[in-house]
């Protein structure tokens, strides 16, 4: 019988001393980034070699890529300060808001954090350059994505608070409303400044009076709402100077 092969071509046959090579479900995960993992894994990882797990165990890196990147991706973060919502309500909140089925998942974290997961990127980059968004009644600051691990620390000594600039001259204002307000991220160990100097180089400086709001927020340390870690009773701790970080929002909230 004529071969269905030319001369010199030839296939793998398996026989009863070869068995056929089969890709281990392992091999088929292991498409992926190692230096790409470990950056976007930077902000959970401990770094420092004295601090030890009393019990260990060792995770496939492949096993947590995909989700990984979903958060990394796709995720913010929304703190609440005064009430905490359920979770459901978030995504409700989220897509009546852009008018749209947008949110994928939703995870209460602990302590007013919540993690969200988007699927439009536009709308997740509208929410970061808001910064505060107003969802179940309630105004949510927005952050980039880190694991809560790292947030929480960073928000054990500053916390969002609302200041109005009273006062400022309305030829200031990019749009006008009953008020302006700014969120920044306030050290808590600082005293609230009373006065804000504007500096207008060649021309001269305006000095306005600042109103502050309330620092209600919840506390990592005993878990309830209206005082921060550090005015927590159960804990006694000294206060850490933080960089500045604000934004501004032009309210026409009552």
């Amino acid at each position: 019988m004529a071969s269905s092969f030319s001369q010199g071509e030839s296939v793998p046959v398996p026989n009863a001393s070869q068995e056929p090579e089969v890709a281990s479900q392992s091999s088929q995960q292991n498409m992926f980034d190692v230096k790409k993992l470990k950056e976007m894994m930077e902000d959970a990882l401990t770094l420092d070699e004295n601090v030890q797990g009393d019990v260990k165990v060792d995770l496939d890196p492949s096993f947590i890529w995909d989700s990984t990147r979903m958060f990394h991706e796709r995720g913010v973060l929304l703190f609440f300060t005064t009430r905490i919502p359920l979770a459901v309500d978030v995504a409700h909140a989220i897509n009546a808001c852009v008018e749209r089925e947008v949110v994928d998942k939703v995870f209460y974290s602990g302590h007013g954090l919540f993690e969200v997961i988007l699927n439009d990127n536009d709308i997740k980059l509208r929410f970061l350059e808001q910064q505060t968004i107003f969802l179940c009644g309630l105004m949510a600051n927005v952050f980039p994505w880190k694991p809560v691990k790292a947030m929480k620390e960073e928000l054990l000594y500053k916390c969002p608070v609302w200041v109005e600039l009273i006062d400022l001259p309305s030829f200031l204002w990019s749009s006008i409303g009953r008020w302006l307000r700014i969120c920044v991220m306030w050290n808590t160990s600082r005293p609230f400044p009373k006065t804000l100097g504007i500096n207008v180089p060649n021309v001269g400086r305006i000095v306005i009076y600042l109103k502050w709001g309330s620092m209600a927020g919840s506390c990592f340390h005993c878990g309830n709402l209206g005082h921060y870690s550090k005015n927590c009773p159960t804990l006694k701790s000294e206060g850490v100077n933080l960089i500045l970080a604000c934004h501004v929002e032009y309210s026409e909230f009552p």
